[in-house]
């Protein structure tokens, strides 16, 4: 049987087997029978969209059947979400050209729904060619209906130069979505706030935006507002946002972690390992990166991955550290792809074979892992795994010092020290030694360094 709430103003309409006790919309106790066929199609519609995420099987079929009812009656936002549902294959079995000939009907009607949707599938070439140019066409025509979704979809384009870049055209859209409290839009606006894109660098603005996103419980603004408050950044220095900051920073990682989100929990596991706005805690640690990593959060795999290699807070497994670097290498994380090289090389977890190290460096080489760079040189450097080639290894090493890499300035401070592939130059291998050392922190590197920079000098005088 289907009710109707008598509420004043209220649209309320329901199926039930019994008659309801009170309306979630308004809190009216009085609902009057109505028969199916005097269910006008906006009515279809809008109880389709109330039994959304529905997970039982019958419920999705239900929701299914109002969506169809209302698309049968005419309503746009009916149409629209009945192909959602052939799209998705809820309560029916999917049907991706179904579902376009439905949201194209739709985007006829003037459905600012369907032209968001129909547009970002044209834009990421979902179900259909990839055609930007009809994506924004779509966006616009949302647009133009004052949408706030499309206002948003029109920034990405013009931020991230899927159209055309044009930071101050994005963050115009941006501003204007945001402005009706559109999250995702009032979170790109901090974004380009943070980082000056469009406007004037100001990081009290990106706080401000990110806590109204955080405080609606959007996780990327509560890891983003966490990372602020941990660098201190947006607040005067003496200023109450000032105060406890890294426990205010480690209080919205939290906020993430807790409502499931992997980012949130590797960020959290990283305070509690290093003891940032809580108590040092290895077990924590421990916990929150396996259950970012059992998410399947690569960046999470990886890390756990060398907490087991090492032994830093678990007993050290190294069969076990493989297995998680070969999940997180599978999705490209490039550390994860280091390791898996670092493993193979010295047999650590697996048969060594240094030609599938080689093969995993190049791998993480080509998707921007500077330190694999030096780990592939050391390789040409010895010959082992492939042909030796000073020459190679040296322009490895140039490549990684370059891009900051303090094994690659320490190993190219001794290629000039000594002359391995390249000229010998006293001078640039002090600096590149001196360089590395500011920045190493580990005694044995530290000896080790300087033990050539002291070699470094007596070849020097000799030399006088």
């Amino acid at each position: 049987m289907f009710y109707k709430c008598k509420g004043k103003f209220c649209y309320y309409l329901t199926e039930a087997e019994e008659k309801p006790a009170v309306c979630p919309e308004c809190g009216h106790t009085e609902f009057e029978e109505i028969a199916e066929e005097k269910i006008l199609p906006g009515q279809w519609a809008d109880m389709g969209i109330y039994c959304l995420g529905e997970q039982e099987e019958r419920e999705k079929e239900r929701t299914f059947y109002y969506f169809k009812k209302a698309a049968e009656g005419g309503d746009g936002t009916g149409i629209c979400n009945l192909a959602w549902c052939y799209e998705n294959g809820y309560g029916v079995e999917e049907d991706e050209k179904m579902a376009l000939w439905l949201m194209e009907q739709a985007v006829e009607m003037g459905n600012v729904v369907a032209c968001c949707n129909l547009g970002y599938s044209y834009e990421i070439g979902q179900g259909v060619e990839k055609d930007i140019q009809k994506a924004v066409e779509l966006y616009q025509k949302a647009y133009e209906k004052d949408s706030a979704r499309a206002a948003y979809y029109l920034g990405r384009c013009h931020l991230y130069g899927s159209y055309k870049t044009d930071y101050k055209q994005a963050t115009e859209y941006f501003m204007q979505a945001a402005e009706v409290g559109y999250l995702p839009a009032v979170i790109e606006l901090a974004r380009c706030y943070r980082a000056g894109w469009g406007v004037k660098q100001n990081d009290a603005e990106a706080v401000n935006l990110y806590y109204d996103a955080a405080k609606q419980g959007d996780p990327y603004a509560q890891i983003s507002l966490g990372e602020m408050y941990e660098d201190g950044r947006g607040f005067a220095k003496e200023s109450e946002g000032m105060k406890n900051h890294l426990e205010r920073a480690s209080y919205w990682y939290g906020q993430a972690a807790s409502q499931g989100y992997p980012e949130g929990q590797l960020q959290l596991a990283r305070c509690y390992e290093q003891g940032i706005g809580v108590v040092q805690s290895d077990e924590e640690a421990l916990s929150w990166t396996k259950k970012s990593a059992e998410q399947g959060y690569a960046r999470a795999q990886t890390v756990l991955g060398i907490k087991y290699l090492y032994g830093e807070g678990v007993k050290e497994n190294e069969k076990e550290a493989v297995a998680w670097f070969e999940k997180s290498a599978t999705q490209g994380e490039k550390r994860g792809k280091r390791y898996l090289g670092i493993c193979y090389e010295n047999g650590y977890g697996v048969e060594q074979n240094l030609e599938k190290a080689v093969g995993y460096y190049e791998e993480a080489i080509k998707i921007g892992d500077v330190n694999a760079k030096t780990l592939l040189g050391n390789l040409y450097r010895t010959g082992k795994g492939v042909k030796e080639d000073h020459e190679k290894a040296a322009n490895y090493y140039i490549l990684a010092a370059e891009e900051g890499d303090l094994d690659g300035q320490m190993a190219l401070g001794e290629c000039y020290a000594k002359g391995i592939g390249l000229p010998v130059d006293y001078e640039k291998a002090e600096q590149y030694i001196v360089m590395a050392l500011k920045g190493v922190e580990e005694e044995e590197e530290q000896i080790k360094g300087k033990a050539l920079l002291e070699w470094l000098h007596q070849q020097k005088q000799m030399k006088e």
